[in-house]
């Protein structure tokens, strides 16, 4: 090797830096201290252990580190995932190769995720503005030091996979070559099985941006079929990639898929309030946020960036990218003004404004600064004023992350341990069992379990099951398995859904329902129910099932929101309000006991096996 040549390539290198390209670097140590001060004191995820997303996204990590598949279902045996499956896919193998524990693998890949999060909006707005300054203002705007860790599929989706796509599409509108649109197509693939958003959303803006091609090269018809057909490579290749998760809700249910999650488990778009308090917390969101001097900051600049866009009469490359994005991007959102009356239904709207909005403030707030460069003539005064403006900014970050620090709830629940209990018990199911067996259990403890194992659950809580689940079906069938008096169909239900093994801790009731410091009945937590038919009520009387009809929101997260939908439903009780013994006594003939874990000499959890020539 000719060391002399890489010493001169690293010189060359070196030479080629600016002083943005260091600041950048500083900002990346000061964001890695703050990081690492915040992660070092986590002794578990700053999230619900029962029904917290975190946990759910450690489950399905887990299950992959463990051997299971990332393209089907983690917690059940249902043919796709309820997270989408690339962050899972890299984070689990990342934890099955450096043979690192899951909660581990999430927490130390943030801080390469946070890093390629910055570096990605850097080159991004550098390459859209021509200006390092102004991408140093770009990159602290849309990273904000409050919004890591990356622990989750959203932020993953949203902080790297998001702006990339977009860095690509920008490449490849400006040069019409084939290799970016290629980029491009690939980056809407994996994007498209990373969030669901991030599909609906980019398969809604390829027609606008070739309408927005069409209009814009009217008399050049030459430029606009070069736009078409890069345009067309990037939705080929993204379509064929996304068909590794989408081909069954898209050719197999038609979009008719069973487990209608935005209906139930998000507000409701078809009521007028709700539109147009989402229309106006919109508006507010990008332009009038000034909760505090960072949000402030971007907020006016955003205002002056949408005068200065649509006040030109001549338009270059840059004002016409964000042009088109800041249409599209914004529009895009409100699709249920639309999809609601033609179709009935909608695309997460609340998603897609953290998708588009997220990306869309700090261009329009860098594009205000970069008005601003470019209007004044005195260089050192206005390098001067810019420094003084990236540290006010860097200090407003660390200023809101600390506020963070302090007042999430959950971020003080993650430095506390979980109980040393459930430690023994997932370690144990981890070492005696496959990452695929099948298990009984009430929802919230087959959730919290699923997190820290992987192990799949007949059903867990309703919104972490996938979008072609038969949710209903599996609740249903839970009952009848744990409650009901028929053997027969309880023997046929296991064999159906391969059912292995009933875990019990102390939590089964308080999972289910809530009571009072004297035992009283008061309401349901996260109860085994169905949105009420016939076939279920029929279903559950032959059964000798009990149950009561409630009228209510399902998400028992959002019990209490007015604005989501409610549901006739049927909850079903235990056969025995007994802590230790829930279930019917048919069922205790098929169980053996395999593990149990005591506190003080009474039993806290239990691990039976179910009897083999059952099953």
């Amino acid at each position: 090797m000719n060391f002399r040549h890489v010493g001169m390539n690293l010189k060359d290198i070196k030479s080629k830096l600016k002083w943005q390209d260091y600041v950048l670097l500083i900002i990346i140590i000061i964001y890695l201290i703050f990081q690492f001060n915040l992660i070092s004191q986590f002794q578990q995820l700053p999230s619900p252990l029962y029904g917290g997303d975190l946990y759910h996204q450690l489950g399905a990590i887990n299950h992959v580190k463990y051997g299971g598949n990332p393209f089907k279902s983690f917690t059940n045996s249902d043919p796709l995932p309820s997270y989408f499956p690339l962050y899972t896919f890299l984070i689990g193998n990342f934890a099955k190769l450096f043979n690192l524990n899951a909660i581990t693998a999430m927490f130390f890949s943030s801080y390469i995720l946070m890093i390629l999060s910055i570096m990605i909006m850097y080159i991004f707005s550098y390459l859209l503005f021509k200006n390092k300054t102004i991408a140093l203002f770009t990159t602290l705007f849309f990273n904000s030091l409050a919004c890591f860790p990356v622990l989750k599929y959203t932020l993953f989706t949203q902080k790297i996979v998001f702006p990339l796509f977009f860095l690509f599409l920008f490449l490849t509108l400006k040069t019409n070559k084939y290799i970016y649109a290629t980029l491009a197509g690939l980056v809407y693939g994996l994007g498209s099985i990373s969030h669901g958003t991030f599909f609906i959303e980019i398969t809604l803006l390829i027609p606008i941006l070739v309408g927005y091609s069409f209009f814009a090269h009217k008399k050049e018809k030459l430029l606009f079929k070069k736009d078409f057909r890069t345009i067309l490579i990037i939705f080929l290749i993204g379509f064929l990639i996304a068909q590794v998760y989408w081909f069954k809700p898209i050719f197999i249910y038609h979009g008719n898929i069973p487990n209608k999650i935005t209906e139930w488990g998000q507000v409701n778009y078809s009521l007028l309030r709700v539109q147009m308090k989402f229309v106006f917390e919109s508006l507010k969101k990008i332009f009038f946020d000034f909760h505090t001097l960072f949000s402030s900051m971007i907020s006016i600049l955003c205002i002056f960036a949408i005068f200065f866009i649509f006040s030109l009469k001549k338009h270059i490359l840059i004002t016409k990218y964000l042009s088109f994005l800041s249409i599209s991007l914004f529009v895009i959102p409100f699709h249920f003004l639309l999809t609601i009356p033609l179709f009935g239904l909608e695309f997460s709207p609340h998603y897609m404004a953290m998708f588009s909005f997220g990306l869309l403030k700090p261009l329009l707030a860098s594009f205000s600064i970069f008005i601003f460069i470019h209007s004044i003539k005195n260089t050192k005064k206005l390098n001067l004023v810019l420094i003084i403006l990236l540290i006010l900014i860097v200090l407003g970050s660390i200023s809101e992350f600390n506020k963070k620090v302090k007042e999430d709830k959950w971020i003080r629940v993650g430095m506390q341990p979980l109980p040393s209990y459930l430690f023994e018990v997932s370690n144990w199911i981890i070492e005696n069992t496959n990452v695929n067996d099948k298990f009984l259990s009430t929802k919230e403890i087959g959730s919290a379990i699923n997190a820290l194992t992987g192990r799949k659950f007949v059903s867990i809580r309703r919104n972490q099951h996938s979008i072609i689940s038969e949710v209903d079906q599996r609740e249903a069938d839970l009952a009848v398995m744990l409650y009901g008096n028929n053997d027969s169909l309880r023997e046929k239900l296991f064999k159906k859904y391969d059912i292995k093994y009933l875990y019990w801790d102390y939590y089964w009731l308080n999972s289910e329902f809530q009571f009072d410091q004297e035992g009283n009945f008061i309401g349901y937590f996260d109860p085994i129910m169905v949105i009420k038919s016939n076939k279920f009520i029929d279903y559950f009387e032959s059964n000798n099932i009990s149950f009561k009809e409630e009228y209510m929101v399902i998400d028992s997260a959002k019990r209490n929101n007015p604005d989501i939908k409610k549901f006739h439903v049927l909850v079903v009780y235990p056969t025995y309000f007994n802590v230790t013994h829930p279930w019917s006594k048919n069922l205790d003939k098929y169980l053996n006991l395999e593990k149990e874990i005591k506190y003080q000499g009474i039993p806290i959890a239990r691990v039976y096996k179910i009897s083999a020539k059952f099953v």
